[in-house]
């Protein structure tokens, strides 16, 4: 077993561990306790090396600025005197955000899964002095904390080897979960059996996967959205369409400000859990703007459009876009949010009382601690009707009732936000706008998205490499993880492919050939989630799993096969060699993989496409024509100095254009120009720069399979004919 704090002993005594050190942080969750009477200090080499020459057991505690459970365990337990006094008298106790330290949690977050069977913050952590986890829980009451750190200290100091024992086998189950499996194994990828299997997970009452507390598993929705777009599934489209409904109508929405709450702590999205992240409303923002544009429902764009108002609004400063916004208001969960009865009615313009009453579902004994949090009524649309208001006013009247709300929740003081300017969400975040601009055609959203990610690359980047985080302008101390390298990678390449900016793709290149050098490790082919070689945790972490986020790992895959269609250049092929030998746990949890599965499952989704070694683009799009049948029109860009074959080339040996949707070939083709060939002085004709080739065969619906045959030569040389496929359900 490798031990945690190797090579360390050399710092002891450098650290003064008996006060709070936490005030030296950029922080704002280690700040939060740096008032504690607890002798807390950061995760640093000194304090660990301090730990093990005294041979004094550790305690860890792991939260972020947003976390409810977290405060409350401050507020309890924390602040108090007697239990500063058991853990500072037996213990080093050490704080971490684990949003800046994202290696440490996973370790510990994976110790708690199997000690506990489920996972949460606070994270609540005792260790042996070289860094074994002994036992783990996460939120305790102050009774229940007091007994249990004494009576750890107590076995310690009598009994150590029985602690000893247990963090040795609690450390080697960890590590075994977080190891990449490279075993091969014969788990086959049958993508409409893993769907299977998920479907049995479905709750087709409120949607989302059965059980509690639910997330909206946005990296699963999107790769079932990618299934319905490809298959028209009847069982999957009608899940999609419950799930991305009712979460939009439910309590997990916020109507009045907009944006997502992380989860629910039902099943029925009654109850949020009031944190609001910014990598939810990214991953939100992302699913409802790629469900649009295969479900064009107006209450899509609605959310979309109010969900980027209220991270311009709350979660924005100085370009960039800040980590979370709180569930507590003055130690007071979801108040923000919350409306009474007797407000409504008092300080409501007349007309919207009853209206905003019957809409929410608002009454006097509340559905929340005696107050109402927001749900819109079933029927709702039919309350405007039935108030005799116009077909014509609703957006109006819907928008002045919100302005109304708006202006009671804005007496109350805002709940606190986390200004950490995170790579990987913010990233990802100007991934959602470049989304969000092309699905509804929002020009300040794209020019939003490219200032933002000229801010992030400037601001977050030192000597050349990422950081993790900054804060106000200045770059915290924590090191970069594979996310965030994978995540500006996606970003970059999403730049490219809106601009054509060749500069965006360059920088792509050179990103990933930093990721490369500091995560990849050569020997096995694999690639670590946080940099190697620092010594800091007890062995590689090389999960795939999305964990209600995303996988880095699903997203380097991602990246290398862009890369690969965009640059021509198949030697990325082998930074992904290796990394499917753990398949089979793909195959037993898909749904915890999906981010994984959309990245393996690619063929002939993507509307927008590159060919010709990335020397050639094709844009699909269906259109809807007057009498309500759809045409399907393929948009082809050439770079300078290339063609493609026309549908007649003249010349046999060439390799005709060919385009066809469900067997029916175009009525007609454009116009070619003519091209004398220098070498044999032959006359061929072609398509160069943007041409359109249209099938407007009049579907009425249902599944669309458009293939493409092209063949791209420049004047020195003609490449193989590729063929390019393109399936969508509409």
């Amino acid at each position: 077993m490798v031990s945690l704090f190797v090579a360390l002993s050399v710092h002891a005594g450098n650290v003064d561990v008996s006060r709070n050190n936490l005030g030296a942080s950029l922080s704002p969750y280690l700040l939060q306790h740096r008032e504690n009477p607890i002798h807390w200090q950061q995760w640093h080499e000194d304090v660990l090396a301090f730990a093990q020459a005294h041979n004094k057991p550790i305690f860890l505690s792991i939260g972020y600025a947003s976390c409810h459970w977290c405060h409350v365990m401050e507020q309890e337990s924390f602040v108090d005197p007697e239990v500063a006094d058991v853990l500072n008298r037996h213990f080093v106790s050490i704080k971490v955000d684990r949003e800046e330290r994202p290696d440490i949690d996973a370790v510990h977050m994976m110790a708690l899964q199997i000690m506990k069977g489920e996972g949460g913050w606070p994270i609540n952590a005792f260790l042996t002095p070289d860094g074994k986890v002994f036992f783990v829980n996460s939120y305790m009451t102050k009774a229940r904390f007091l007994k249990v750190s004494a009576r750890l200290a107590s076995i310690w100091k009598s009994n150590a080897h029985v602690l000893k024992a247990n963090g040795d086998r609690l450390s080697s189950q960890v590590e075994k979960q977080l190891a990449f499996n490279q075993a091969s194994d014969d788990a086959v990828l049958d993508i409409s059996a893993l769907i299977d299997r998920i479907a049995t997970e479905f709750d087709t009452v409120h949607g989302g996967l059965n059980g509690a507390p639910k997330f909206p598993k946005e990296s699963l929705m999107l790769f079932l959205l990618d299934a319905a777009q490809k298959t028209g599934d009847a069982a999957v489209v009608s899940f999609l369409d419950l799930t991305l409904k009712t979460m939009a109508t439910s309590a997990l929405y916020d109507p009045v400000s907009g944006g997502f709450f992380r989860y629910s702590v039902d099943a029925a999205w009654k109850t949020p859990h009031f944190e609001k992240m910014l990598y939810n409303q990214a991953l939100m923002v992302t699913l409802y703007s790629r469900a649009y544009a295969v479900f064009p429902d107006p209450l899509y764009r609605r959310v979309v459009e109010q969900t980027i108002d209220f991270v311009e609004r709350y979660l924005s400063g100085a370009g960039l876009y800040f980590a979370s916004m709180d569930a507590v208001t003055d130690y007071e969960e979801g108040v923000y949010y919350l409306y009474s009865l007797d407000e409504i009615n008092r300080i409501l313009p007349k007309k919207f009382q009853a209206l905003s009453t019957r809409i929410f579902d608002i009454s006097h004994a509340g559905n929340f601690n005696g107050s109402n949090i927001l749900r819109f009524s079933p029927g709702w649309q039919q309350v405007l009707a039935m108030y005799n208001v116009p077909r014509s006013d609703w957006n109006a009247v819907w928008g002045q009732l919100l302005d109304e709300l708006m202006i009671i929740r804005e007496q109350r003081p805002r709940p606190k936000v986390d200004k950490k300017a995170i790579t990987s969400w913010n990233a990802l975040w100007i991934n959602a706008l470049w989304e969000a601009s092309n699905a509804f055609d929002r020009t300040e959203w794209r020019e939003t998205a490219a200032r933002a990610q000229e801010t992030l690359l400037d601001v977050n980047r030192e000597h050349g490499g990422l950081k993790r985080y900054s804060l106000n302008g200045v770059v915290g101390e924590a090191d970069s993880t594979l996310e965030d390298y994978a995540f500006a990678i996606s970003m970059l390449i999403a730049a490219y492919d809106n601009t054509a900016k060749a500069a965006y793709l360059k920088e792509a290149e050179a990103m990933f050939a930093a990721m490369k050098s500091h995560f990849y490790i050569k020997e096995t082919g694999l690639w670590e989630l946080y940099q190697n070689g620092r010594g800091k945790v007890p062995f590689p972490v090389q999960s795939l799993r999305d964990d209600n986020f995303v996988s880095a790992y699903g997203v380097v895959l991602q990246v290398i096969r862009q890369l690969i269609d965009r640059t021509g250049d198949v030697r990325y092929r082998e930074y992904s060699a290796n990394s499917l030998g753990g398949l089979s746990r793909v195959v037993k949890q898909p749904e915890e993989y999906a981010s994984i599965l959309r990245a393996l499952d690619v063929q002939g989704l993507s509307g927008q496409q590159y060919f010709a070694n990335g020397h050639g683009k094709v844009d699909f799009e269906v259109r809807s024509a007057n009498d309500g049948t759809l045409d399907v029109i393929a948009k082809i860009n050439m770079q300078e100095g290339w063609h493609i074959n026309s549908n007649q080339p003249g010349k046999k040996a060439l390799v005709a254009t060919r385009m066809e949707v469900n067997g029916v070939p175009p009525v007609t083709y454009p116009n070619a120009d003519v091209l004398s060939v220098s070498w044999s002085g032959t006359l061929i004709n072609i398509w160069q720069g943007s041409v359109l080739v249209e099938v407007p065969a009049k579907f009425v619906g249902g599944q669309i399979k458009a293939s493409l045959q092209m063949q791209a030569c420049s004047d020195k040389l003609c490449l193989p004919a590729e063929t390019i496929e393109y399936r969508v359900f509409e």
